[in-house]
């Protein structure tokens, strides 16, 4: 199911009686301490969970407004930033590599199994380079199973071909991927591009956790994965998707959205958004933040 979508409906947001703390915290697993933050539902059990991944170049935290949003309505959201990026990255003194696909899946799994409580339905959720990440990671039937929905922001699907690297550029990164996974690649985007909001963008460009690296091997393995989740793992996709996009995203681009979805089984709950915007984010757009928290918050709450 296709959806086209306009501006912000002229409504106040419902009022809603959850109330909510942030916790900050350092997890540890497989030798690197990530950085988390956790909006957890207080005097009451929340109605549902939701892990969030960031996207390329960003953090974690650029997320607050939209999970305190959802914590409002019940949705405990839990946000960390990957390895290689944010806080995560300066803690560690490493920027820009995931990891393995194998290592990566596996911290994702440890995150969302640390927030699973019984009887509660847990989400995943990505932005972006996130978003390709959480849609690739639940075309696997052992990870899908552990939660109930992925909803993907803008995914990491396809990209602007002005974005692409040259092809000798593209067989020194294939070569050094074997021999230095970590060695890094610097990639700034457009800013103009991600957001018209400019009390955002002055935020970005003031913040030590912004910044354009991804390694060589995480280039790799994430081009890769994305090849195999469309080719192969969408045929047998068991997880519940929401798909939301800008139709003239200029960094990553929608049509990639509308192959992913229509290679999905088609008894499969699934639905794309796709919002008359050339922004890639969304939830940053002043004109469609308020439509797209409501989008979510009514997606995740018809299936818990």
């Amino acid at each position: 199911m296709t959806e086209n979508l306009d501006a912000n409906p002229p409504k106040k947001m419902e009022q809603n009686e959850y109330k909510y703390t942030e916790i900050t915290k350092w997890i540890p697993y497989g030798g690197t301490l990530f950085y988390t933050r956790l909006y957890k539902i207080t005097e009451s059990m929340p109605k549902a969970v939701l892990v969030l991944v960031h996207g390329y170049g960003e953090y974690s935290d650029r997320y607050e407004n939209l999970l305190r949003v959802l914590a409002k309505y019940g949705i405990q959201g839990f946000a960390f930033d990957l390895r290689g990026f944010g806080r995560t990255a300066w803690k560690n003194g490493e920027f820009g590599h995931l990891g393995t696909m194998h290592e990566l899946y596996g911290y994702l799994k440890y995150m969302i199994e640390i927030n699973t409580i019984p009887d509660v339905p847990t989400f995943l959720f990505g932005h972006s380079m996130g978003g390709g990440i959480s849609l690739c990671f639940c075309g696997y039937p052992e990870y899908g199973k552990l939660v109930s929905g992925v909803i993907a922001s803008a995914p990491a699907i396809s990209f602007n071909k002005r974005l692409g690297y040259s092809p000798i550029k593209q067989r020194f990164i294939s070569a050094m991927s074997h021999l230095i996974p970590s060695f890094p690649i610097s990639r700034e985007l457009n800013e103009t591009h991600i957001t018209s909001n400019v009390e955002e963008l002055e935020r970005n460009r003031k913040s030590l956790y912004i910044f354009g690296i991804l390694s060589v091997g995480s280039l790799t393995s994430l081009a890769n994965e994305r090849k195999n989740c469309l080719n192969k793992n969408t045929k047998t996709y068991a997880t519940p998707v929401l798909i939301i996009h800008g139709k003239g995203d200029k960094l990553t681009v929608s049509k990639g959205s509308e192959e992913f979805i229509s290679k999905l089984p088609s008894n499969l709950d699934k639905k794309l958004v796709l919002f008359d915007s050339e922004y890639h984010e969304m939830h940053m757009e002043k004109e469609f933040s308020e439509t797209v928290s409501l989008l979510y918050k009514d997606w995740i709450l018809e299936r818990s």
